[in-house]
Parts: C-alpha cells; sequence; structure tokens
C-alpha cells in the first residue's frame, strides 16, 4: 500500500512503529488463544495440562502467559514511541528525527528481542543456569536499542531550535518517565537475586 517511490527506509517513523505494533499483535496473541484454550478444556473437561498431581505443569502455563504478555506489554510502548518520534523534531524546527535508519532498526530489534526475554521474571522456577543466562542477557541487550531510541530524540532536540509548546512539553515529560521507569527494568537481568514472579513485577515498571 506504499506510494510509488516510497521504500521501506522512506517511511515515516510512525509507520514503522505502527508495523512493529501489529507484529507484536499478530505474533503474540495466539499464544494467549492456545493458552485460555488449554485452561478452559482443564476447567470443563477435566484435562490436567496445568495440573501437576496429574502429570500436567503449572509452570507452563505460567511460561505461555508471560510468552504472551511480554510482548504485549511491549506493545503499548511501540504505540506510545509511535507518537513521541514525530513529537520530537516538529517543535524542534527540525524536518525529521536524526539518524532516523537507527530509530527504525532500534523499534524492529526491540520488537524481537521482546520475545525472547520473559523468563526474567520467574528465574527461580528452576530452568538451570544457562536458560536463565540466556534470558538474563537478552533483557540486558534490549537496553540497547531502548537507549538508542531516547539519544535520537534528546539529539533532535538538541539540534534543534525548541519551542516550548505542548507538544515539547509532552515529549520531555515522555522522555523523562520513560528514561526513569526504564531503569528498574534493567535490574531485571540480574539472574542471582533469587526474587519470584510477584516480586519481579512490582518494581519493574518499565511504562510508568
Amino acid at each position: 500500500m506504499r506510494a510509488p517511490g516510497m521504500t521501506m527506509f522512506k517511511m515515516p517513523v510512525f509507520s514503522w512503529a505502527s508495523l512493529c505494533a501489529n507484529i507484536l499483535i499478530i505474533a503474540s496473541f495466539p499464544i494467549l488463544t492456545v493458552t485460555v484454550a488449554l485452561l478452559t478444556l482443564d476447567r470443563y473437561l477435566g484435562t490436567h495440562f496445568f495440573t501437576n498431581e496429574m502429570g500436567g505443569n503449572m509452570m507452563m502455563y505460567i511460561n505461555l502467559i508471560w510468552a504472551w504478555g511480554h510482548p504485549g506489554s511491549v506493545y503499548p510502548g511501540a504505540a506510545g514511541n509511535s507518537v513521541s518520534s514525530p513529537k520530537s523534531p516538529q517543535p524542534s524546527r527540525v524536518s525529521v528525527c536524526l539518524a532516523t535508519p537507527s530509530l527504525v532498526w532500534a523499534t524492529v530489534c526491540i520488537t524481537v528481542l521482546s520475545f525472547i526475554v520473559w523468563l526474567h521474571h520467574f528465574f527461580t522456577m528452576g530452568a538451570g543456569a544457562n536458560v536463565n543466562a540466556f534470558f538474563g542477557i537478552t533483557t540486558m541487550i534490549i537496553a540497547i536499542p531502548t537507549g538508542v531510541k531516547i539519544f535520537n530524540w534528546l539529539f533532535t532536540m538538541y539540534q534543534g531550535r525548541i519551542v516550548f509548546n505542548s507538544a515539547m512539553l509532552w515529549t520531555i515529560g515522555f522522555i523523562v518517565t520513560f528514561s526513569v521507569g526504564g531503569m528498574t527494568g534493567r535490574s531485571a537481568g540480574g539472574t542471582g537475586r533469587g526474587l519470584r514472579a510477584a516480586q519481579q513485577s512490582v518494581p519493574d515498571c518499565p511504562l510508568p
């Protein structure tokens, strides 16, 4: 549906962020559908997919929920970023964000990595040191493209001539909130803290 001559990297950042948000929905929500179907079978037809005493595995339910839930939690972030990226250059009096391709690639990287970080919510499950290390590393790595986006917005503002209108104040507020809240998410990569799901999820607030 792109116009003639509109290559992928000529697309607005808003379109890229919307594309990634839709990919997150399409790829993650079937996991929720399957999980709810299995849970319904357990509840009403007497199957035992998630019952330990009957040969099932309760932790499979937790894994499936977070395998859906973590990309699902990144979705509103991608949607919010799709709004903040166009808002950053306009009140800065520049045409587009600085280094737009890096902003696009950062969005794509976050989309991909969001599917392989969910285990940091329950390192105490007993998956093993190697599995925990893998998910801890991916949790740390996802901070890199996130930082790229934040510095991209900041340098876009720095190189322009800022007008402190409502759009700029909204952008500054978003960057501050996103940065401070995101710092708590980096602690999620620590595999040796011995925190389980409830203890981990409460302080992990990358999108306040």
